[in-house]
């Protein structure tokens, strides 16, 4: 145990040398500096998809544009916000500076419910027969859960835009 100790003690030093070292702070800074570039260009492209589409509307039609998506958090290590969630920033961040409206959508009942019955006011709990595939046994449709809550949740955003309120069968009781 002392010689385990004793070659951590000759080590130490070496370590802080190291990890204080300007060559690893560079590298570090540089890495960080890549990534947020990379999600620049990725915000970009969805920007630009965005802007495509509302060029293809015809002219006198004012487009709402809605960025809408749940309001889960995602953490990673440390306490810090997730790629995920500084993704997220940075696009509602961009889509706000285009006057786009960006909305948070409580996420209660969305990989739960069936979008296409959900779309016609039925309210029908999807059947899970395996951990990512959801079956509605009403329509009889087979879908990703992943994609379900992704449907309703633009259901919602739809929504909204029209009443401000939520699809009946995906509100919360009271």
């Amino acid at each position: 145990m002392v010689e385990a100790h004793q070659k951590y003690l000759s080590a130490e030093p070496l370590l802080h040398e190291f990890y204080g070292s300007h060559i690893l702070k560079f590298a570090n800074y540089e890495h960080r500096k890549a990534k947020l570039s990379e999600m620049d260009l990725a915000v970009a492209g969805v920007m630009r998809l965005v802007e495509a589409a509302v060029s293809r509307i015809p002219e006198g039609k004012n487009p709402t544009v809605l960025f809408a998506w749940g309001n889960g958090t995602f953490h990673s290590g440390y306490n810090l916000t997730s790629q995920h969630m500084t993704l997220q920033r940075r696009l509602a961040q961009k889509a706000r500076e285009k006057g786009y409206l960006v909305l948070l959508v409580d996420e209660y009942l969305t990989s739960t419910m069936c979008p296409t019955c959900v779309a016609v006011g039925v309210s029908t709990r999807m059947a899970k027969p395996s951990m990512r595939v959801c079956a509605c046994l009403k329509c009889q449709r087979w879908i990703h859960r992943d994609v379900v809550g992704a449907h309703n949740i633009a259901l919602v955003g739809e929504q909204y835009v029209r009443t401000l309120g939520r699809p009946a069968p995906l509100q919360r009781p009271l």
